[in-house]
């Protein structure tokens, strides 16, 4: 089930609705679009952001199979993605952003952990921004967390094709900070207390309130 927590600009009776993604779906984006989601399925979705338009995707994705998606940007778009993964099985993600017309600017935030040792995931970033485009600004904060000697790969790559860009990127893969550790244990924690507690900060510190209360550190520790 997809469950669409929050849509702006459109008129609803309530404020949760419910929307089935079709595999291979393309949504075209106008105007100021807020999708707030938590997807139990894995499909491939594009979105397309047409000229002046802006799209604020939150998802929380239980994942279960590969799947791919894929943002089309043009003219003076605006695209901030916050997209928790949490990978059950071997699985591979692409998630590719292509900035095709000038005056572009994307946010991506994605946090990613495995349901269990067993569990490995390859999450591939392509950030595409095409020649003689100008003034485009891309961002990309990709963070992994590895909880049971399981595996995460993650794999930025920024193919920018124009001088007159901004480009960045923050890729990160670790166990839990020992420190941490240490100190809530300080406080009369116990070991697997403390690491839930930093799974559920680690998860829900890109997510707004929709989307925290699925959020539960136990069930992974």
């Amino acid at each position: 089930m997809n469950k669409l927590v929050v849509v702006e600009d459109i008129k609803l009776n309530d404020d949760h609705t419910l929307i089935e993604f079709k595999d291979n779906v393309k949504v075209d984006i106008k105007d100021v679009v807020k999708l707030i989601d938590y997807m139990e399925e894995s499909k491939d979705i594009t979105f397309n952001l047409n000229n002046d338009s802006k799209l604020f995707l939150e998802r929380l994705w239980i994942l279960n199979k590969s799947a791919n998606l894929v943002i089309n940007m043009h003219k003076n778009s605006d695209l901030e993605l916050r997209l928790v993964v949490i990978n059950e099985g071997v699985n591979t993600i692409n998630l590719r952003v292509n900035m095709l017309e000038d005056l572009g600017k994307a946010k991506i935030y994605v946090r990613i952990i495995n349901k269990n040792k067993d569990s490995n995931i390859n999450f591939i970033c392509d950030g595409n921004i095409e020649a003689k485009t100008i003034d485009n600004n891309l961002l990309e904060d990709l963070k992994g967390l590895i909880l049971d000697n399981d595996t995460i790969k993650i794999s930025p790559n920024m193919q920018v094709a124009t001088n007159e860009v901004m480009a960045n990127h923050l890729v990160t893969v670790g166990s839990f900070n020992l420190e941490e550790l240490f100190y809530l244990e300080s406080k009369g924690l116990s070991r697997n207390r403390a690491k839930e507690l930093l799974v559920d900060s680690f998860l829900k510190n890109i997510l707004g309130e929709h989307l925290k209360k699925y959020i539960n550190g136990g069930d992974y520790i």
